[in-house]
């Protein structure tokens, strides 16, 4: 039986496949190292009073009713009262 199975490695090389994902992690951590919020440049005031302002708009967000919501199910009452 091991003799219809080959055990060899495969012959596809990896290591064009290697290189460029090795070379696309080291420009995503030379990103990161660029972005503000991590190099402790930045002013951390205005990086909080940012990250409060996207809170509030989150807030805001959820507790705002969406439109598909409100607006459909009465349309859809509507229609049916029609009938």
């Amino acid at each position: 039986m091991a003799s219809r199975h080959d055990r060899s490695p495969p012959s596809t090389t990896w290591h064009g496949e290697v290189r460029s994902q090795a070379s696309w992690w080291r420009k995503q951590e030379r990103e990161l190292e660029l972005h503000p919020a991590t190099a402790g440049e930045g002013d951390r005031r205005q990086l909080k009073k940012k990250r409060r302002r996207i809170g509030g708009v989150d807030l805001e967000i959820e507790e705002t009713p969406a439109p598909c919501c409100t607006i459909a199910p009465i349309a859809i009452w509507d229609t049916f009262l029609l009938l």
